[in-house]
């Protein structure tokens, strides 16, 4: 401060007067305590270098008096700083004048402010220019408020021009009115084109309308308070608008109103809407009306002339008429609502020679015609002639039609002056068109029906008397159908597993033979390739040093690791083949192809074989923690049965216990037990469940008291099955599967096989969330069949084709 005080004195020479250095003293402290940024700078010098700042001056710009001293003012100016005011600033500073800019600077954190400067000249006592002296306003608040105040008039002004709405001001006792742009432009005036004056605005306003607003206005200047005035205004070129003034009533102190001020807004659209939702309710009214009375009413004559009546007061027009249509061409008004003074035309005979040569077909296809004025229009004379005959200046024509056949037309008209016909008016006739043809249909109806009821009558009694008949042959039709279609399921199902077996004794047999080809040279390959190993050991021992191509070729082959490796290769060979020769074998013994007839066989190698087939859904991997297999076979004799089919009945058995085991968590069992049984034991069945589900009493009556039998138990512990489904679960065509994942012929085929075909027995005991358990039961005697039906199952199928099928692709 001591720096700054001496060069601020050193513009000022004090002479060495006492009271000038307080002088000094006191500007200086006075400079010091303004809010505004002062700068001093030494005129004298080039760039004109700052000598003194006040604190005020830090304040704004963040720059202490150190950075600042002897620095020129441009250090605060930014890229943006307008150029034309820094020339402006230069040209006062050359010209030795003073200057009040507004400018954009930076501080020293780099913030931008507005800065308000005004430079001014200082000259000794001699005019000699020794200073300037800068003074520095922060206004960024203010320019900021200006630029705000700005935008929100831009968007205020936007907003009105979006919503079509003006601002008015309206000085009550001088009588001048004040409008925006937008008023005028919604009254249809020039910009400027407004006189100002309140009788100026109600020479805008719609005559009828007039005089309603000028009493509303002079009520709310008296009681003051908001107001909202709906009222038309009448533009320049004659069109017709409507608005909606909204405002408040401003009052002195002595509560009289002196000021009204709001906003006037375009409603036009809003009132054609509602205008236009009016009629259009009250044609729906009309037309529910008709149809109404169409619905309720057989007479034709009272629905037709009401509904014409009702048109014609709706359209308000002179006439409404419906013309029927001869075969001829010709016509005849058969309805007619007419207003008074006007020439009636009812019942009327029409012969139009124009109508039919020109316009018939258009009708046909459903034209519609308005025609405004009938000297104007584009029609015929000979038509002009036949309308002026009926006193008619314009009209609307629509066709009432059946189907693709013109019954008639539906016509209005207007006989008093010419007439432009609305849109809406145009589709309440043809809307009225459909109904009357509804209600034409529905007389035409009536009259076929009275005359097609005696008929009926006639033709009841008849029916009754042979509806028991019909109802018999329906029945037997039904259960001849269901056999039908229960004996085709079952002959294509047999077809396709006959295919399948075919298929599978093919596959069988066409890799058996590589097979035992390879089977059977194994073993010669085996000895030949010991031979030359034995070989080259001797030749090992009695060369011990070979030649050196020799050398690198064993080291090449790793001779060693060869004749190691090469015994077991061939031991893998052997287990591969025979692992093959064992599935094919499988596949035949399961497909049983060869033995369509009964024969003696191994029950235990019938359930083997299924089991290795379903060895894959059996195993255990990644998603499938497997189901254990448990088998209790005892000492069994051959059993005379149709293999294939018992083989089927295991397959379907089996797979459907492994399908109820793939929601079950661990542990997941299938039990397998088989027991030889005697006459007392064929008598009452007393052996307990492994799974304990309860005591299975089996009567057999099939079999005599010297007959022996072969028990077959397979038992899952799964979710069980509900004892409704129990009762069903051998009827045909009965699945819980879901959709593609069965047919619901596998049990109730594989019940055919075992009953029917073997005189055995099928059961099944489930008890929900313990398990379930089916019970096969075959005689070891040959039995007869005792049902004529079991022809059609000779080749049992199971009811998952899909699935074996696919088994045997993966084999």
């Amino acid at each position: 401060m001591n720096n700054q005080s001496a060069n601020f004195g050193a513009f000022d020479p004090i002479n060495g007067r006492q009271s000038e250095n307080v002088d000094l003293w006191l500007y200086e402290r006075g400079i010091a305590a303004t809010s505004c940024g002062v700068t001093i700078t030494d005129a004298t010098q080039p760039h004109n270098p700052i000598i003194y700042c006040n604190p005020a001056f830090e304040s704004i710009t963040g720059f202490p008096p150190e950075e600042v001293l002897g620095r020129n003012c441009k250090f605060l100016q930014g890229k943006d700083t307008d150029l034309a005011v820094v020339e402006q600033i230069r040209q006062a500073l050359r010209t030795k004048q003073e200057c009040q800019v507004v400018l954009k600077n930076y501080r020293k954190n780099g913030t931008p402010f507005w800065n308000e400067l005004k430079i001014s000249p200082v000259c000794d006592r001699n005019g000699n220019l020794t200073n300037f002296i800068g003074v520095q306003t922060d206004i960024t608040s203010r320019i900021e408020s200006e630029a705000a105040l700005k935008a929100s008039e831009t968007r205020l002004r936007l907003a009105l021009n979006a919503a079509k709405m003006g601002v008015w001001d309206w000085d009550v006792d001088s009588g001048k009115v004040t409008w925006s742009e937008e008023v005028e432009s919604i009254f249809g005036l020039e910009a400027g084109g407004f006189g100002g004056t309140y009788e100026a605005y109600l020479n805008c306003i719609h005559p009828e309308d007039c005089y309603r607003v000028t009493q509303q206005m002079s009520r709310l200047a008296e009681i003051g308070g908001d107001f909202k005035i709906e009222h038309r205004i009448l533009l320049p070129d004659g069109s017709v608008r409507w608005v909606v003034n909204r405002g408040a009533v401003l009052r002195d102190l002595i509560g009289a109103g002196v000021r009204m001020t709001g906003t006037v807004m375009d409603i036009s659209d809003r009132k054609q809407a509602e205008l236009a939702l009016r009629q259009q309710l009250e044609i729906e009214r009309l037309l529910n009306g008709i149809a109404q009375r169409i619905r309720q009413s057989l007479k034709l004559e009272e629905v037709l002339n009401t509904a014409v009546a009702e048109v014609r007061q709706f359209l308000k027009t002179d006439r409404v008429v419906l013309y029927r249509l001869n075969s001829d061409d010709s016509g005849v008004v058969v309805v007619e609502s007419i207003a008074a003074n006007w020439m009636p035309i009812l019942g009327q005979s029409i012969q139009d020679s124009c109508f039919a040569s020109k316009h018939f077909h258009h009708y046909q296809q459903g034209r519609i015609r308005a025609i405004e004025d009938i000297q104007t229009a584009n029609i015929q004379k000979c038509h002009i002639k036949l309308l002026e005959s009926f006193q008619v200046k314009a009209n609307l024509v629509v066709p009432v039609l059946q189907g693709e056949k013109l019954w008639g037309l539906l016509i209005a008209h207007h006989c008093s002056e010419p007439r432009k016909w609305e849109e809406v008016e145009v589709d309440l006739l043809k809307q009225l068109s459909v109904q009357l043809a509804i209600a034409l249909q529905q007389s035409e109806l009536y009259q076929q029906v009275q005359t097609e009821l005696t008929e009926r009558k006639q033709a009841e009694a008849a029916l009754r008397q042979s509806e028991n008949n019909l109802k018999e042959q329906a029945m037997q039709l039904r259960l001849a159908l269901n056999d039908l279609q229960s004996a085709q399921s079952q002959l294509i199902q047999s077809e396709k597993m006959s295919s399948l077996g075919q298929l599978v004794a093919g596959v069988a047999h066409e890799i058996n033979n590589p097979v035992n080809f390879i089977s059977g040279n194994i073993n010669h390959a085996s000895q030949y390739i010991q031979d030359l190993l034995n070989l080259v050991q001797l030749y090992q021992k009695n060369y011990p040093n070979p030649a050196e191509e020799i050398q690198e070729e064993t080291e090449a082959i790793d001779l060693e690791f060869l004749v190691e490796d090469l015994p077991k290769m061939l031991d893998s060979m052997r287990i591969g083949t025979s692992r093959i020769r064992e599935i094919v074998l499988s596949l035949r013994n399961f497909s049983r192809h060869d033995e369509a007839e009964k024969k003696p066989v191994d029950i235990h190698e019938g359930i083997d074989n299924t089991l290795l087939i379903l060895q894959h859904r059996l195993k255990p991997n990644s998603n499938n923690p497997g189901v254990q297999v448990i088998k209790n076979y005892s000492d069994l004799p051959q059993v005379d049965c149709y293999a294939g089919q018992l083989n089927q009945v295991f397959m379907n058995i089996i797979s459907n216990a492994i399908d109820a085991l793939e929601e079950q968590p661990s542990p997941r069992i299938i039990t397998i037990s088989t027991e030889l049984v005697i006459k007392s034991e064929l008598g009452v069945w007393s052996c307990e469940l492994s799974n304990n589900l309860s005591n299975n009493l089996l009567a057999h009556n099939y079999i005599n008291e010297k007959s022996k039998g072969v028990l077959i138990r397979i038992s899952d512990n799964g979710s069980g099955i509900p004892e409704a489904v129990q009762k069903k679960i051998f009827d045909p065509f009965f699945t819980t599967k879901s959709v593609g994942k069965g047919t619901g012929m596998g049990l109730s085929i594989s019940y055919q096989v075992v009953v029917d075909r073997h005189g055995g027995q099928l059961t099944c005991l489930s008890t929900p969330g313990v398990g379930t358990e089916f019970l096969i039961a075959i005689p070891l005697e040959n039995i007869e069949q005792k049902n004529a039906k079991a022809v059609a199952t000779d080749l049992a199928i199971t009811n998952d084709v899909d699935d074996q099928t696919q088994v045997l692709q993966r084999l």
